[in-house]
């Protein structure tokens, strides 16, 4: 996205596949901050922080036109991590919807990240470890009940990373 024209194309797909909200790596873009575009989509990003720093990491959101009223607040953490608070009207979001957010968002950034590093079992241990966290407060489990991986899985319909 660091090239000239690629966020107009971007914009024109979503439009395209009628998608309110973009997850985006790789934006090569530094510092954080929002963008707005002509076409009236919104951008967030988080990069480098430094200015001298190489055009080679950052993350990001482009939002639909309608999309921004539902941002409740976002901070960018580092180049790799962006956390993004949304509202909703919906109380209670059904475990099959979060699953397939968590999956589009979460599984596929990690894996995504994870291509970019030295592959070492305990990278892959820690990863798996981090995922099955998140699917237990998916469900519902919480310390001092417990779920073994197999039915955590099963429950969640996941295969092991």
């Amino acid at each position: 996205m660091y090239a000239g024209g690629k966020t107009a194309v971007i914009a024109k797909e979503m439009r395209r596949y009628r998608i309110s909200l973009l997850d985006l790596c790789e934006t090569r873009w530094l510092q954080s901050g929002q963008v707005k575009l002509a076409s009236g989509e919104s951008i967030l990003y988080s990069g480098h922080p430094e200015d001298s720093a190489p055009h080679t990491e950052g993350v990001g959101f482009m939002l639909f036109k309608e999309a921004p009223r539902a941002v409740i607040s976002w901070e960018p953490v580092n180049s790799r991590i962006i956390m993004t608070k949304f509202y909703t009207t919906h109380k209670k979001i059904n475990l099959q919807y979060s699953l397939i957010i968590f999956n589009s968002n979460v599984t596929s950034t990690l894996l995504y990240s994870l291509e970019t590093w030295k592959t070492t079992t305990n990278k892959l241990n820690k990863q798996q470890t981090f995922i099955n966290c998140c699917l237990c407060h998916l469900l519902g489990v919480y310390w001092p009940d417990t779920i073994t991986n197999a039915n955590l899985w099963d429950r969640t319909t996941q295969k092991r990373q």
